[in-house]
């Protein structure tokens, strides 16, 4: 029996994932997860924006959240919150991958520890990475799946880190003005996800917003 269950909580996941040529969210697929012991709530979702913004433009890092609130890609039901630095306000690492570990770490950051996050697709989620105790992921002893936070290498975003989860100090100027803005790309699994390069700050580039 107990197998049994585990097998059509399996499908009712994997349906969840694929969408299943349904409305998303679909409140019968909800209550079959949720009967099946699935905690569709807990479920920590992203969206990558579809709308780019000035890195100039943002009115700080709680601006970028705003424009995750009001982006057209938002699903609603939850608070989307910018996953991008500036070192005063939001910090994911004070060190290289939060080793050794500092008091600084996760100030005001969107990622939660040890959570599997996935990607709105469609009508459904894929899962791309699992983050760690530090609530990062460790490249490269750890990587995106399904392509990354998107799978098209034409999809950059502004994240103001180092590779390493560190804030480069390259982020217009807190996200307010300055000139040049770190970057990451889309189609990569590995630390190029979160850092790329660099572009002036009157460019527009996307946002990763994560539930909160």
């Amino acid at each position: 029996m107990k197998r049994a269950l585990a097998s059509v909580a399996a499908l009712l996941i994997l349906c969840l994932g694929s969408g299943c040529s349904r409305p998303f969210p679909d409140d019968d697929l909800v209550l079959g997860l949720t009967l099946y012991g699935v905690n569709v709530a807990a479920l920590r979702r992203f969206f990558v924006s579809q709308g780019s913004y000035q890195g100039n433009a943002l009115s700080g890092v709680s601006g970028a959240d705003s424009r995750c609130a009001s982006d057209a890609s938002n699903p609603g039901g939850a608070v989307y919150r910018a996953l991008l630095v500036d070192g005063p306000n939001r910090v994911a690492c004070v060190n290289a991958d939060c080793s050794p570990t500092n008091s600084g770490d996760g100030l005001g950051w969107v990622l939660e520890a040890n959570t599997t996050y996935y990607r709105i697709e469609g009508n459904g989620l894929v899962a791309v990475f699992t983050t760690n105790a530090s609530r990062i992921v460790a490249f490269p002893s750890s990587s995106l799946s399904a392509g990354g936070f998107t799978a098209s290498t034409s999809d950059e975003w502004w994240t103001g880190m180092n590779q390493d989860w560190q804030a480069t100090g390259v982020d217009c100027a807190d996200w307010g003005g300055g000139v040049t803005g770190a970057y990451g790309q889309g189609g990569n699994t590995d630390d190029v996800s979160i850092l790329f390069g660099g572009a002036a700050c009157g460019s527009s580039r996307r946002l990763i917003c994560v539930q909160q």
